[in-house]
């Protein structure tokens, strides 16, 4: 397993996030189309940051016994890119 995360996957997910986000929005008889787009809007960027983070750092929590990974919060995300 990549503890770093795949840089180019993440950075083309957050692309497709972003422009799946705008198609919805252009999508006039779409009646939750504002709160869809903000999730995919948050979720795009949510992604690019790991993308940027991954290239040097790791995008995952430490382990914990009887868990799965889990990538770090878009919280974490921001404060480690600042």
């Amino acid at each position: 397993m990549n503890f770093y995360g795949s840089y180019r996957k993440l950075r083309d997910n957050s692309i497709s996030a972003m422009i799946a986000a705008i198609e919805i929005y252009n999508k006039p008889r779409f009646s939750y189309r504002k709160e869809c787009f903000a999730i995919l809007a948050v979720n795009s960027w949510e992604l690019l940051l790991k993308a940027v983070l991954s290239k040097n750092k790791q995008i995952y929590y430490k382990k914990k016994r009887n868990e799965s990974y889990r990538t770090i919060s878009i919280s974490d995300c921001v404060s480690k890119v600042e």
